[in-house]
């Protein structure tokens, strides 16, 4: 059947994924700004200003088929980072959303009121600051016209990233009494064994779907009451708007999820205990840009079946991707659907303290081959597959991601991924290979590290360092890497070992601190970096209202930087040890009003002198906040702070 869409801003809360029912309206209290509402609904664009913001393919499009599915990109994106002061993944996915929600509703106002003006049915996103609509030329060039409106283009299929099929559909007895080699391989039981099996966490399958009531993943959906099912806020399908219950038209999902959690009279699941909720945000092995940022905003902050009354509240801990878009069906450096559309999701996901993990790719064995969204992303935790001996799959991409200009090394672990036996449709069992298969192990096996430990709940960044930590290194330097081959652009640094992060947590420590001036008036906001060089890992950190910061860290020693606008910056080694937690206190000395203009933050050192570290110079600052200002030597300032406060005048 034909797929209506709607206008997903009204004032009943209706969002994302609505019912065919809910009618395209205005947002109310929203008006367009005084820019748009100068233009009428027939405003057009001469031809040279249309290309500015219209790609060439979907030009050709609307000029060979008169109508297109379009995605309408719009200026502005709120700054998610103060969410790193809040200390739990609700506080951050509330304010997350929050921000996304806003943003889109004032900055798209003028585009809906030009949709509403014309009669015309759309689809509105805050997850990604976009809106979808079919239209002709004129409408698309209506909409270019707009201020607000950057860019336009064709919302183009992609594929599935895995689409080999299983190579043993059913399941023989033997595979019944046996757990999988990829969960035995990587220490999973030995976990069960201590009572951690997943509980209390959520992995959510963005896939094909999942065929829900499969024997070995019925009792780990998180709707299924023993009973009877409830699939609002556990369900969503990005191509079906009135789905009655969870379904796969592919496979692909329900085999993926069963690696993470399956659990049943089967051992298929690295995490049986963990509770599973889903997306089908493909349609039969093909997604939309907008159906994979339907199903991101939909694990941001949850729906009922309706699409209405939104729950970050809800939102899955941990997201397993196994996906990809490819060069040929959109995704290209020069591109916007390349960093518009699916880097921001990903990165509204990962603020608000969501796992993201992501397949590498089957494009190997050439390095460099890690080459697509969202495997791509410094934010996406990317996977490579090995076999049953910790050999490398043939088919696993290497890195590094030169597709971006970047160079990141990639993958950053791998994991089981070689003839992985899982749960297929119609209550069945078979083999699937692939960096699909390797995506859900990692993706279970952190579902069993926070299970173990849930202060680490959110923490990206310290998870990480665990993964990273407690993998089994695999040198190999064919694709580049560090020097002695660890990590290395084939494994990353490693292949995944679940006992051993577990075990790894029990050796936490809290790093703590307190940052003020040098009054010892606390300082929120601060920005703190705590940089781990043995693991490749940073921190990010702001003090909260009474200035205080903490973290979990493993033992080590850590460079840990602090910055406000409006201070001398502070960068110390601290070393942790196990035995307590370490506090490390800052007290930050105030820049200057050095031109007497009333305002601090604004001195500059090389607007005084050339040289730091000359000899001889010396700067008046009020060093003791007293008001008067101080002669200070600049060996003092350099003896204390690494660089001077810098404000762009």
């Amino acid at each position: 059947m034909a797929q209506t869409i709607v206008s997903l801003f009204k004032p009943s809360g209706c969002i994302v994924g609505v019912v065919l029912g809910c009618l395209a309206v205005s947002v109310a209290g929203v008006q367009p700004t005084a820019a748009d509402a100068t233009l009428s609904p027939g405003v057009t664009l001469p031809a040279a200003q249309l290309r500015s913001k219209v790609t060439p393919r979907l030009l050709a499009e609307l000029d060979a088929g008169g109508e297109s599915d379009v995605l309408v990109f719009v200026r502005g994106r709120p700054d998610l980072t103060p969410e790193r002061a809040l200390q739990t993944k609700e506080e951050k996915g509330q304010f997350v959303v929050e921000a996304l929600r806003k943003t889109a509703q004032q900055t798209q106002a003028g585009a809906r009121w030009l949709l509403d003006k014309r009669g015309v049915e759309y689809e509105v996103f805050w997850v990604v600051n976009m809106l979808r609509v079919r239209g002709d030329r004129a409408l698309v060039a209506g909409l270019a016209s707009l201020p607000r409106v950057r860019k336009l283009d064709i919302n183009k299929g992609f594929r599935v990233l895995d689409l080999m099929p299983a190579a043993r559909p059913a399941l023989d007895l033997m595979d019944v009494a046996t757990t999988t080699w990829g969960i035995q391989s990587i220490g999973a039981p030995a976990v069960w064994e201590r009572g951690v099996r997943g509980q209390g966490i959520v992995v959510a399958g963005n896939d094909t779907g999942v065929d829900w009531d499969h024997e070995a993943l019925i009792d780990a959906y998180r709707g299924w009451g023993g009973a009877s099912a409830d699939h609002s806020y556990n369900w969503h399908d990005a191509w079906d708007k009135t789905p009655s219950a969870p379904g796969d038209d592919h496979g692909h999902g329900t085999h993926t999820i069963g690696t993470a959690v399956g659990g049943g009279p089967n051992n298929i699941g690295v995490a049986p205990g963990a509770e599973w909720i889903a997306c089908r945000n493909m349609n039969g092995g093909y997604g939309t840009p907008a159906s994979y940022v339907d199903c991101f905003q939909f694990f941001l902050a949850p729906t009922d079946l309706s699409g209405e009354n939104p729950r970050p509240d809800l939102a899955p801990d941990i997201i397993n991707n196994s996906w990809a878009c490819i060069e040929f069906e959109g995704c290209h450096p020069d591109d916007p659907l390349w960093d518009d559309t699916i880097r921001p999701a990903v990165e509204a996901l990962t603020e608000a303290g969501i796992a993201v993990v992501v397949s590498a790719g089957n494009a190997g064995p050439g390095c460099g081959s890690v080459h697509d969204p969202p495997a791509i992303y410094a934010q996406s935790l990317t996977v490579g597959a090995v076999d049953s001996g910790n050999g490398i799959a043939s088919f696993s991409s290497r890195g590094p991601v030169t597709v971006d200009g970047s160079g990141r090394p990639a993958p950053e672990l791998a994991a089981p991924g070689v003839s992985v036996r899982s749960s297929l449709r119609d209550n069945q069992y078979g083999r699937m290979s692939g960096t699909s298969m390797a995506g859900p192990h990692v993706a279970g096996t952190i579902a069993l590290l926070w299970s173990a430990t849930p202060q680490l709940v959110s923490r990206l960044a310290v998870t990480e360092q665990i993964l990273r930590a407690s993998a089994l290194p695999v040198a190999n330097g064919a694709c580049g890497g560090d020097s002695d081959g660890q990590p290395n652009n084939v494994y990353g640094w490693g292949v995944i070992n679940a006992d051993a992060a577990v075990q790894a947590t029990e050796t936490l420590q809290e790093l703590r601190g307190t940052v003020t001036d040098a009054q010892g008036n606390s300082l929120a906001g601060a920005e703190i970096t705590i940089a781990d060089q043995a693991w490749a890992v940073e921190i990010g950190l702001l003090t909260g209202a009474d200035g205080d910061y903490v973290t979990p860290v493993l033992p080590g020693s850590y460079e840990v930087e602090v910055n406000t606008p409006s201070h001398f910056s502070s960068a110390a080694m601290v070393t942790v040890s196990t035995g307590g937690a370490r506090i490390h206190d800052v007290a930050l000395l105030a820049c200057a009003d050095w031109d007497g203009d009333g305002r601090t933050g604004v001195f500059e050192l090389t607007e005084l002198a050339g040289d730091w570290g000359g000899e001889g110079f010396s700067l008046q600052h009020d060093v003791n906040g007293d008001g008067a200002l101080d002669v200070v030597d600049v060996a003092f300032l350099a003896a204390h702070f690494d660089e001077p406060c810098s404000v762009t005048r």
